[in-house]
């Protein structure tokens, strides 16, 4: 990034830029970037963990939820990045990834972008969504190969329902999520 000058990057003042992935800037803005959604599902995560085994210590309880945590959010990342990938691909990048609340979320200033094909449209869409459907079997054989109660085997089920989830609630054709725009563009000749 070095010798790159971000003060004017798509509006973006140069100070809230982290980096750039591809021709997409990640940005904060002010203390958005702070990490307040991974902690409170951890403490959420490490309370379930504590009403199922109220026998276990404080620091397996915390452990739990600090990995259940870890692969709840970060196939919420993956899957934005996923977006991300994919618009750089097809020569057509979102305008930034924007972290708030420790979370990604991403930007297209134009939505209806008349520069940006239908099929374009669609393919940036399901990036997201088909990231957390590629890892579904890599998520469910871990469910099988862990023990059930455990640790492990507690992150693998989280692993597994949360990419589930993603996958198919970013598909409901509603406007806001995947679904919407795929829907919105299948329409448009």
């Amino acid at each position: 990034m070095t010798g790159v000058d971000y003060r004017d990057l798509n509006g973006i003042r140069g100070e809230d830029v982290i980096l750039i992935i591809g021709e997409t800037p990640v940005t904060r803005t002010g203390y958005t970037w702070l990490p307040l959604t991974q902690l409170v599902v951890w403490i959420l995560f490490t309370r379930e963990a504590a009403k199922r085994k109220p026998n276990a210590s404080r620091l397996k309880w915390s452990a739990e939820g600090f990995l259940k945590m870890v692969v709840m959010l970060g196939s919420e990342w993956c899957h934005n990045l996923a977006h991300l990938v994919v618009s750089n691909l097809i020569g057509k990048p979102m305008d930034e990834i924007r972290i708030q609340l420790g979370l990604p979320r991403c930007i297209y200033q134009d939505i209806n972008n008349r520069d940006v094909t239908p099929r374009q449209h669609i393919l940036r869409s399901l990036g997201g969504p088909v990231i957390n459907l590629l890892l579904l079997p890599v998520t469910w054989r871990a469910r099988q190969l862990t023990k059930p109660g455990s640790v492990a085997g507690e992150t693998a089920k989280t692993a597994y329902q949360t990419n589930l989830f993603l996958s198919l609630v970013s598909l409901l054709p509603i406007p806001g999520i995947d679904g919407g725009p795929i829907l919105k563009w299948s329409l448009v000749k």
